[in-house]
């Protein structure tokens, strides 16, 4: 599936060129974060089955509780962590399209919330490729559920640390949150 998906990924990003940065202007290799939020975008689309727009990067201090936080650890030529928070609702939005049955009925909630983990990991696995053909070299550790505290979770200060929002076409918004090494 990962050569699929960064063949679609490719096509697409040669039918409509950068529109320009939506990243904040402090974080390095902005080439690169705009690749991976565009294939972000891409994979979600067609994972999900529905289409999927990022929007702006916005500096946070603070990750917020969500009904589930992933992350996988990005590491090489720069040093990041991919995290994606989502609700219940865009959990089983996941699970849905990500298991073969479609139905969740008898699905335990370690199955459900190992989609979140899976879908973290065919995105990063597919940035990787990318960053590679592009001449950077990048490593995934294994994907893991972060437990955020009520009262959230602080960046850590040598950091960049943005969150984009993922627009679904259903209305719902997955929020991506990237924390890039000085």
């Amino acid at each position: 599936m990962a050569a699929t998906s960064l063949e679609h990924h490719l096509a697409a990003q040669a039918a409509s060129p950068s529109t320009g940065s939506r990243l904040p202007v402090a974080t390095g290799n902005n080439t690169l974060w705009e690749m991976v939020l565009d294939l972000t975008g891409s994979l979600v689309t067609q994972l999900l089955r529905q289409q999927c727009h990022s929007g702006n990067g916005v500096p946070i201090s603070t990750i917020l509780p969500n009904h589930m936080v992933a992350a996988m650890e990005l590491t090489g030529d720069v040093t990041a962590r991919f995290i994606l928070s989502v609700s219940e609702r865009q959990q089983k939005i996941i699970a849905t399209s990500m298991l073969p049955e479609g139905s969740l009925e008898n699905e335990p909630q370690e199955v459900i919330e190992d989609t979140v983990l899976e879908l973290v990991n065919v995105i990063c696995g597919n940035v990787v490729a990318e960053a590679s053909r592009r001449g950077v070299t990048l490593d995934i550790l294994p994907p893991y559920t972060v437990r955020v505290p009520s009262t959230g979770l602080p960046t850590p200060d040598l950091c960049d640390a943005f969150t984009v929002p993922l627009q679904l076409e259903d209305g719902e918004t997955l929020e991506l949150i990237l924390l890039i090494e000085r």
